[in-house]
């Protein structure tokens, strides 16, 4: 693919897909993008650019999402292997509420030897 063109369909991507505080930065980038492709192509018009580029970035989609399945696909190989290293989650779940909440106004002493005595374990 050209690169020229494969630049602008990144930069038409990101415009769809970002957060929309990152919108204005993406669009700007897009439109530069796009007004340098026209000025090399005096005789095709905006509109004619856009409807080519909206055939071509469906093409570009179906291709970003299938190299993203094909990533996922063998992270789950590598998961399923018994000798492979185990991956870790990108992302950590917030811990239990209970684990985490403790009292400020009640508090308890308790002695080890109080906890260790009374553990049914530790009765002969």
């Amino acid at each position: 693919m050209n690169p020229e063109l494969e630049r602008l369909l990144v930069a038409y991507h990101e415009k769809r897909t970002c957060r929309p505080e990152e919108k204005p930065q993406h669009s700007a980038t897009f439109e530069r993008l796009l007004a340098d492709a026209l000025a090399r192509k005096p005789g095709v018009g905006r509109d004619e650019l856009l409807n080519a580029l909206a055939e071509r970035y469906a093409e570009f989609r179906r291709q970003r999402l299938k190299a993203e399945r094909e990533r996922l696909s063998r992270l789950r190989k590598l998961t399923s292997m018994p000798d492979a290293l185990p991956v870790y989650r990108c992302t950590r779940a917030p811990p239990p509420f209970i684990s985490f909440s403790t009292s400020s106004f009640e508090a308890i002493e308790v002695s080890p030897g109080v906890v260790i005595a009374s553990a049914p374990c530790a009765a002969p």
